[in-house]
């Protein structure tokens, strides 16, 4: 059965809050850190390059539900952003999440949260 186009679009709009969801919180920021080119001084130099091989997780019948709830806090996220209210307490929930999506020890996550 092939996806018809709004499913594909449907698809990739889900797949774009996973990976807002994953690029914006704490793995990201270690995966960057750790595999980037640098400068001298040691600034991470941000390219496609060093984007490319930043490791997400596919979505799978296994870890669809916890992706479906990054997207909720993602959008969630965005709502509270834009009205201007804080939202750490949901940013705080995607990690948690997140660590869980990579299937992370408490020892990764350890690594990972004192940055």
């Amino acid at each position: 059965m092939t996806p018809s186009d709004s499913q594909i679009i449907l698809m990739h709009i889900l797949y774009s809050l996973l990976l807002y969801g994953v690029m914006n919180f704490k793995v990201a920021y270690k995966q960057l850190y750790d595999l980037a080119p640098k400068t001298g001084t040691g600034d991470v130099i941000v390219s496609v390059q060093a984007l490319e091989p930043l490791l997400v997780p596919p979505i799978t019948s296994e870890n669809h539900l916890l992706v479906q709830k990054i997207e909720t806090l993602v959008d969630e996220i965005i709502q509270t952003k834009a009205a201007n209210k804080d939202a750490d307490a949901r940013e705080k929930e995607i990690d948690a999440l997140v660590y869980q999506l990579y299937d992370l020890t408490e020892e990764e996550i350890a690594i990972i949260e004192r940055g």
